[in-house]
């Protein structure tokens, strides 16, 4: 069985004049966000990918942990032979159509890699099959064509810009030398990984190092936007979260010098994965150390855990992520006319 949905595009009046459209419709998403959030009273499904395996899995209620749903492990095709993925997905994110980007510490089926270090994999998860109903094979998309000069150079988060729909890489980055450097966002090709800005030798271009108000980013395990187009981060080596400037990676605040904090009975963690909850607004963070789903208030101490998984099977949940959209499910573009009201 495959989980298939359907979206119904509303508009409150008040809001917006109405508006007929005819031929092939593209709604513009978000309009009166603010006002869609607020009405919003149900929480959307959470999807996550376990890094040890490649396993897909969902929770239908992120706060209880209520409504596990086991996909199984994500697979590939190889000249015909369907083969499991394994370990090594590092970063995940989702895209108001339902699309799954994903990042694998690898190379797979890309001929001629050259220096790059990861592949882009894409997954619709409106083709989800649940465990033992079937395959769920990912499309390979590429090299993410971001150049490595290290074997520990690693592509650790992704997330799409809301506001223009951008895929933002995030590399974990060391020097030739093994040692690390300050950490850089990259616009990159939803469809092939390539690096959207080039110099005049065609040569990649960093949107800019994680870097500023005398912090530096330099063990970075995840990104993510908010609605409004804002940037977090969240960096290991001192276990804070940051908000950085989209355009030039730029660290403008420094919301939580202590992600630990509020989180109760947890002495260390490691924030490895970042989503936003669109409808209620909400940070959510998974801790890799102890297995724990936690809301991230963006503020000092503030935390909160909503529980930990480890009786779930999850030992290393390096993705995880909502669809951008109030209600949590994927924006289905229709032929027909549309009269928005």
């Amino acid at each position: 069985m495959s989980f298939k949905y359907t979206k119904s595009i509303k508009f409150a009046a008040t809001s917006l004049l109405a508006i007929l459209i005819t031929g092939v419709s593209t709604v513009p998403t978000f309009i009166n966000q603010d006002s869609q959030a607020q009405a919003q009273s149900t929480t959307p499904r959470l999807w996550g990918i376990d890094e040890d395996d490649g396993q897909l899995f969902s929770f239908e209620d992120y706060t209880t942990l209520n409504g596990f749903t086991d996909y199984g492990q994500l697979k590939w095709n190889n000249n015909g032979n369907i083969e499991i993925i394994g370990s090594n997905i590092e970063a995940m994110t989702l895209d108001e159509d339902g699309t799954m980007y994903m990042a694998l510490d690898d190379i797979l089926g890309v001929e001629n890699p050259g220096g790059y270090c990861a592949t882009l994999m894409s997954f619709n998860i409106q083709d989800a099959l649940l465990l033992g109903s079937g395959d769920n094979v990912v499309d390979i998309l590429g090299a993410i064509q971001i150049p490595c000069d290290s074997s520990r150079d690693n592509v650790s988060g992704l997330s799409i810009d809301p506001l223009t729909g951008d895929l933002i890489a995030l590399l974990k980055d060391y020097n030739n030398g093994d040692q690390t450097v300050h950490d850089k966002l990259y616009k990159i090709s939803k469809s092939d990984g390539s690096v959207s800005n080039v110099d005049s030798n065609g040569t990649p271009q960093a949107i800019g190092t994680i870097q500023g108000l005398g912090e530096e980013s330099s063990k970075a395990e995840d990104i993510e936007h908010a609605p409004d187009g804002r940037l977090f981060v969240t960096d290991n080596d001192d276990d804070e979260t940051y908000e950085v400037n989209p355009s030039t990676g730029e660290i403008i605040t420094i919301t939580d010098q202590s992600q630990e904090d509020g989180l109760e009975n947890i002495s260390s963690v490691k924030i490895e994965a970042l989503g936003w909850d669109f409808g209620n607004n909400i940070l959510v963070g998974n801790d890799d150390n102890n297995e724990v789903i936690a809301k991230l208030t963006l503020q000092e101490g503030g935390n909160h855990s909503y529980g930990d998984t480890n009786g779930m099977g999850l030992t290393d949940v390096e993705g995880i992520d909502f669809v951008p959209t109030p209600d949590g499910e994927p924006i289905v573009t229709s032929t027909e006319n549309y009269f928005i009201d």
